[in-house]
């Protein structure tokens, strides 16, 4: 996914802000609760995202507690354990340390999601591996409120074809797909960085890569975009904290990587694979999957399929032999 944004630039102001935000904050207490967080910003949108990571990391404490030698699913059990979660998040307490690198993270994101929202949940969608269902979407995008004309077109989408899920590398075309639609929907940014500015000057030309004549060399925007894939805890999907429900500490150890994928596809199911998506050439799916064993990322091996293979072989990229190929190549790279 292409994108003129000059993330340096947004790393760089979202770290200013923060902190500036962080001074006002902490001017006259040591901690902030729940509902200073709604308003420790003057843009919702950073705010909500503050908010979404800690609703998140208290979904995976209460994760932590689970055990193989009790059972969980007992009634009783799930209302005490609402209960407490409930209670639980009634009572947020952040100190500075804490907070200021929330504040940073949340600024960056909300700036890709207002200056390109395709980025954005390029980002998103990169780092799942799994298939969204109604539920899945909802709780992945329920803090975003601006630029939401994406996440709709899915929600639509499964409703409009009568599915249940869909997956996400199917999401991810059709968010190439609807590139220009995203960008007609695409909020005005002017009023959102005035909010910004409030705080700390913010001006639109800025956050993006100066006009071609003058953009640093192409291997620099391509080392800075790759590192934006491959941060680790510092991605967008590991800020949003996604995780599929009910995700167990057996599942986590059965989505292990793998180092090889050839090594993980059947006899027979390479044979589908031949005759389904690369046109029953065996050279073809060979090479294939000699160049995706090379890629360093998720994004960069679905990136390859899909312009080498998906529109030369005219890949249905919902149907069971896409997505079952597209699992296996995931765990290459969880």
């Amino acid at each position: 996914m292409e994108s003129q944004l000059n993330l340096r630039a947004i790393k760089e102001y979202s770290a200013a802000f923060a902190i500036a935000i962080a001074d006002q904050a902490f001017a006259s207490q040591q901690k902030i609760d729940g509902k200073g967080i709604l308003s420790v910003t003057p843009v919702r949108q950073v705010n909500l995202l503050v908010i979404n990571h800690l609703m998140n990391q208290w979904k995976t404490e209460m994760q932590k507690i689970r055990s193989p030698y009790f059972n969980f699913e007992e009634e009783a059990v799930q209302e005490s354990l609402q209960e407490f979660m409930n209670t639980l998040s009634q009572h947020i307490a952040v100190d500075r340390e804490h907070l200021l690198p929330l504040l940073e993270h949340a600024t960056e994101h909300t700036l890709m999601l207002l200056l390109d929202p395709s980025f954005f949940y390029f980002q998103v969608l990169s780092h799942v591996r799994y298939s969204l269902t109604p539920d899945h979407l909802h709780e992945l995008f329920k803090y975003i409120k601006i630029n939401r004309f994406f996440p709709d077109l899915l929600l639509q989408h499964l409703q409009r074809e009568n599915k249940e899920e869909i997956h996400a590398s199917y999401a991810l075309w059709l968010l190439d797909e609807k590139a220009d639609q995203i960008r007609q929907h695409q909020e005005h940014v002017g009023n959102y960085l005035k909010e910004f500015s409030t705080i700390k000057p913010a001006e639109q030309h800025s956050f993006f890569h100066r006009r071609q004549e003058e953009a640093p060399p192409s291997t620099a925007i391509h080392e800075e975009r790759k590192a934006v894939l491959e941060e680790g805890p510092k991605t967008l999907n590991d800020f949003l904290n996604v995780q599929t429900p009910g995700t167990t500490l057996v599942d986590l150890h059965q989505k292990r990587k793998i180092e090889n994928i050839r090594s993980h596809i059947g006899v027979n199911q390479g044979f589908m694979f031949i005759r389904e998506l690369f046109g029953n050439s065996v050279e073809e799916y060979n090479r294939a999957l000699s160049t995706l064993d090379q890629q360093n990322t998720y994004a960069e091996a679905f990136n390859h399929i899909r312009n080498e293979y998906a529109t030369k072989y005219r890949w249905r990229m919902d149907s069971e032999e896409v997505i079952e190929f597209l699992e296996i190549i995931g765990k290459r790279y969880v």
